[in-house]
């Protein structure tokens, strides 16, 4: 029977939507506007199952898979982008890392730009790969921006020091 056969495919095509609609979680305006546009065609779908038509079945089926087919493409996109985001991400926390050697930790002169910088990485260590898109580059930003704090602060210490130095010895070689 025809009209059953199309119902199944369509019940099926409601199945796939609707696992597709469980993975757009993030709160990104693009993705939750998809969820939506999904969630329409979706009840969309259950309405021609229930009027149990076969030409409105077989219509909505065609709409559903093709708007199942675009949303799970863009859905790739954007998760392969925060991947990305992500390793931008790991990578500014490295860096912070490879700048707070133990040279650096111990020195008395950077005791302010450690604790900031182990704060502000502090802050944001929650941020992981199933955080939202603009979570982890938020995060990203705000690392870099206190990491570059910290390094034009102990640039400032260093010139400082060496300031104190060659007054030092210089009132040395004048005494």
């Amino acid at each position: 029977n025809l009209n059953k056969s199309i119902k199944d495919q369509l019940n099926s095509s409601i199945t796939n939507a609707s696992q597709l609609l469980n993975k757009l979680s993030d709160s990104d305006q693009q993705i939750q506007s998809s969820k939506a546009a999904l969630d329409a065609e979706i009840k969309k779908a259950k309405q021609a199952v229930a009027s149990n038509n076969t030409a409105s079945m077989q219509s909505v089926k065609e709409s559903l898979d093709a708007k199942v087919s675009q949303i799970d493409k863009q859905l790739q996109e954007f998760n392969k982008d925060k991947e990305n985001k992500f390793a931008e991400l790991e990578q500014t926390r490295n860096n912070i890392d490879n700048f707070l050697t133990s040279e650096v930790k111990n020195n008395p002169n950077y005791s302010t730009l450690v604790s900031e910088l182990n704060s502000a990485k502090e802050a944001k260590k929650l941020v992981n790969k199933s955080s939202n898109k603009s979570d982890i580059i938020a995060a990203n930003q705000a690392l870099q921006q206190a990491l570059e704090k910290a390094k034009a602060a102990k640039s400032q210490a260093d010139n400082l020091n060496k300031s104190i130095k060659d007054q030092l010895n210089s009132s040395i070689t004048n005494a």
